[in-house]
């Protein structure tokens, strides 16, 4: 028998059935929501919100410290580029 090496057929099936679940059972968990990533995303939307209403708030009736606070809030606000 000239082999090359490797896992046998078998072997190779098995891996290969793991691999397959492994990938379904990944797609179906973010497919159904099991993940986490929805939720994240709705967290960041609310504080993404409460910042802008804040900075609205400072805006609309300012005091002395309303412009560091606006400054703060708008540098969590802004996107940074890496």
């Amino acid at each position: 028998m000239n082999r090359r090496g490797g896992r046998g057929g078998r072997a190779r099936k098995v891996v290969l059935g793991v691999a397959a679940a492994a990938l379904a059972g990944g797609a179906v968990a973010v497919g159904t929501g099991l993940g986490n990533a929805g939720e994240n995303c709705a967290g960041l939307d609310t504080a993404l919100r409460n910042n802008l209403t804040f900075i609205a708030g400072q805006q609309a009736d300012p005091d002395a410290l309303s412009a560091d606070r606006i400054a703060n809030r708008q540098a969590v606000v802004d996107p940074v580029s890496y």
